[in-house]
């Protein structure tokens, strides 16, 4: 569907788009805003993914194998 949907003309206006918005600085100011707030969104999403049940029990099992490899044999 993709072949049929972007066609040429749709091409020219994305590329027309994607230069004026450079040229006039709006790409680099959004560009910044969602740089800042992906940093954020970011850092919530890997604390969050480390407070996961699952990340915890690995956390344990990490544990126990270094345990495991310190006893002497």
């Amino acid at each position: 569907r993709g072949l049929t949907m972007f066609n040429d003309a749709v091409k020219a206006q994305a590329r027309h788009n994607m230069v004026h918005d450079i040229q006039s600085g709006a790409f680099v100011e959004e560009w910044t805003k969602n740089n800042e707030k992906a940093t954020q969104v970011m850092n919530d999403l890997m604390q969050k993914g480390l407070e996961h049940p699952m990340s915890i029990a690995e956390d344990r099992v990490i544990e126990m194998i270094q345990a495991a490899q310190l006893k002497p044999s």
